[in-house]
């Protein structure tokens, strides 16, 4: 028999059980983007597949960016608009 818990909705759909993907935090942090530049930022042990997750917000409105994952890093690419500070949060399920 197996242990554990499973939580289900009003409806009896499941919402959570012993085979749901539950991401966990693995890093945050904040650095600084300027025009038509880019940055790199290490994540030990980050793969570029779909366990990984990385979550980015511009300080400033109108900065365009793209993130790009890596093998032990993931990199910002500046694609427009203007210098900013970038938070990001990494996650893994």
């Amino acid at each position: 028999m197996a242990f554990g818990i499973e939580i289900y909705g009003p409806n009896g759909n499941t919402l959570l059980s012993m085979s749901s993907r539950v991401p966990r935090f693995v890093q945050q942090g904040t650095f600084n983007l300027n025009i038509n530049g880019t940055v790199n930022t290490s994540v030990t042990g980050m793969a570029n597949n779909d366990s990984w997750d990385v979550f980015a917000v511009a300080a400033n409105a109108g900065s365009f960016f793209n993130v790009v994952l890596n093998t032990n890093l993931f990199t910002t690419r500046h694609q427009g608009g203007v210098n900013t500070a970038i938070t990001y949060w990494v996650t893994r399920s």
